[in-house]
């Protein structure tokens, strides 16, 4: 979005300079904004981003828009309003899907850095159309009429409360101090100071203020404004990885946690079955001896009091009563008995 700003910028220039030198520095602009295009297009693909139709054609579009700048198709106002809205759709379109991914992580705090980036984002994005009006009508030398001022104001309002929400948003301190520190900065109070002599010319008919004097003035602000928007940028950068690793230590955790779980109920359940097995073996080994030797004097050990347990105390019943009825005269005897 910066690369196409600043070609916007250079494509204002170009309306009333055709030397080399500013084609050239044009040609550079548009190479750099062809690049980054394709770099968004390689790192969404590797990220599984989808980019809409939409957004492809809107992006493709631009080259046209190069083709009428070059050409001249249209005035300058409406060029660099054709810019301006693209820029903003690009803009939206850009934190819409930042906003969408943001809220699939359930971190309110990366919610609020998205949208406070995107907010800072379209103002200075407001800030550049500005530059472009303004400079615009300063080239053709005649004061602002209603229509413009109007407009004007619509610019200047939508800063005015793009900042107060970014400053809402931002939680921050630090980018609040960055902040704060271009708010009341030399490079705001100067674009201030002419806003109000442009004004005032406007309303006594007058426009003896140089444009270059507004452009260079209000382009070190968006310069500035760049410098708060790189600081929010890498704070949101740091707060995704903080939060991605975060998120990966917390599947460690949970994948360490199920093999000590499956571990623990590997050993509870060898040890409840064996606890079942033993004394069920014991039994038939019991009934085998009786079997194999006729010695009706043999017993289980009885090792618990659950079912296991009673069954053998019961078979040590059923051997006492069997043992007696064999040592009853007439009834047999066991081998034991001799």
């Amino acid at each position: 979005v910066h690369s196409i700003q600043l070609e916007r910028g250079v494509s204002a220039a170009f309306f009333s300079d055709t030397s080399d030198a500013v084609k050239a520095t044009l040609d550079g602009h548009r190479k750099k904004s062809e690049e980054l295009k394709t770099m968004l297009f390689n790192k969404s693909k590797q990220n599984n981003i989808v980019l809409s139709e939409e957004f492809k054609t809107l992006l493709e579009e631009f080259n046209q828009l190069r083709s009428d700048v070059d050409g001249r198709q249209h005035p300058l106002p409406e060029t660099t309003k054709r810019y301006g809205d693209m820029i903003e759709k690009i803009i939206y379109y850009v934190n819409k899907n930042i906003t969408e991914i943001t809220k699939g992580t359930r971190n309110a705090n990366l919610l609020l850095q998205a949208q406070s980036l995107g907010t800072f984002a379209l103002s200075k994005e407001t800030t550049g159309q500005e530059r472009a009006f303004i400079n615009g009508i300063m080239k053709g030398k005649k004061p602002l009429n209603g229509t413009q001022l109007a407009r004007w104001g619509g610019f200047q309002a939508l800063q005015n409360e793009n900042f107060r929400v970014y400053k809402t948003l931002v939680q921050n301190p630090e980018l609040l101090r960055v902040f704060d520190e271009f708010e009341k900065g030399q490079q705001s109070a100067t674009v201030t100071d002419l806003r109000k002599r442009i004004l005032e010319e406007a309303i006594n008919g007058k426009s003896d203020i140089p444009a270059q004097e507004w452009f260079g003035a209000i382009t070190s602000k968006i310069n500035e404004m760049k410098l708060v928007e790189a600081n929010a940028v890498e704070s949101f950068s740091k707060a995704t990885t903080q939060a991605a690793n975060a998120a990966l230590r917390a599947v460690v955790f949970s994948a360490m946690l199920l093999i000590v779980l499956l571990a623990v109920i590997g050993f509870v359940s060898v040890k409840v079955i064996a606890s079942i097995t033993k004394p069920l073996r014991n039994m038939q080994d019991a009934m085998l001896n009786i079997v194999d030797t006729g010695d009706f004097t043999a017993r289980v050990d009885v090792q618990s009091t659950d079912e296991v347990g009673q069954s053998a105390k019961a078979l040590n019943v059923f051997l006492d009563s069997l043992q007696l009825t064999i040592a009853t005269p007439g009834g047999g005897s066991t081998a034991g008995s001799s």
